[in-house]
């Protein structure tokens, strides 16, 4: 469940980089957005709604974070959906769709049978020509969809070079930013029995083309759903501020690379075309056409 006190957490912005004159050359841009875990399918769709840049829709789910900074020069996504081995037959299940029970039966009695014979045969043979085994029998398994989970992963590192102090600060407060919001909320008062852990945030990302523009291009990231932030690997690299121009006299961290691996909270369909849709978003598609929405 969510944490009630995330409700009343105003939202973390975080741009990088800091300075004005950089901002106007980056053509391309990654967001990230953190909001509260809700159970409910409906306020699911339209925190992912959110994260794709349609801010105008009512405001369902808590938005807690929003991370922007320069598009990174590799984004990965996996689609392995589950399957199985299942035993079947194309001849003999053919007839049970024009709804023809019984001569389907009469096909798996004949086959049974043949099957049976030739068995026999080919253990008879394989004994009269010293042959250890009986004749292999044919593979009969398709592979059928077994779903069951999530099925869809999503890999991207964020690099960030700091050639400023205040680049520097940004950066750091991104890294913790990830980290912190990937953990579960706690909560306690003082003793065990009244501490308590909620679920953490749901994420949405993707890329934008301009800085002012919240709309999310599929082109660069296709379509993640909302998920799960299930890896964060920061690598802070550190530099003499004497080999830095413009970084004053401390020694700060001047490249963060942090590795981050997303998984989708929610199986996903297709929903027409080459749409791509949540469990709840095909929740949500269903209701909006039965109350003659769409």
């Amino acid at each position: 469940m969510a944490s009630p006190f995330e409700f009343t957490e105003s939202t973390q912005s975080f741009l990088f980089p800091t300075l004005e004159s950089l901002k106007s050359k980056i053509p391309l841009w990654m967001r990230f957005y953190a909001f509260s875990y809700t159970q409910n399918a409906l306020n699911r769709f339209e925190a992912s709604k959110r994260g794709a840049g349609e801010f105008n829709i009512p405001t369902l789910s808590n938005m807690l974070l929003n991370i922007v900074v320069p598009a990174q020069i590799s984004f990965i996504s996996t689609t392995a959906p589950e399957f199985k081995k299942k035993f079947t037959d194309a001849v003999t299940s053919t007839p049970s769709l024009f709804g023809l029970g019984g001569i389907k039966q009469s096909f798996d009695d004949f086959i049974g049978n043949i099957g049976s014979y030739i068995q026999e045969k080919g253990e008879i043979i394989s004994e009269e020509m010293g042959y250890g085994s009986s004749m292999p029998e044919p593979d009969m398994y398709d592979l059928t969809f077994a779903g069951g989970g999530p099925s869809r992963s999503f890999n991207v590192t964020v690099n960030l070079p700091c050639f400023t102090s205040s680049d520097s600060k940004m950066a750091a407060d991104i890294a913790n930013a990830f980290e912190a919001y990937s953990l579960p909320t706690g909560t306690s008062w003082g003793n065990i029995a009244n501490t308590k852990f909620y679920h953490p945030p749901l994420w949405s990302f993707g890329n934008s083309v301009s800085l002012n523009s919240t709309q999310i291009n599929k082109a660069w990231t296709g379509q993640p759903q909302l998920s799960v932030l299930t890896v964060v690997k920061t690598k802070r690299i550190p530099l003499e501020s004497s080999s830095v121009v413009g970084v004053g006299n401390d020694i700060d961290p001047m490249v963060y690379s942090i590795s981050l691996a997303f998984t989708e909270l929610e199986p996903s369909v297709r929903l027409r075309g080459s749409q791509i849709t949540s469990r709840s978003g095909l929740i949500a598609a269903g209701r909006s056409q039965t109350l003659g929405l769409r």
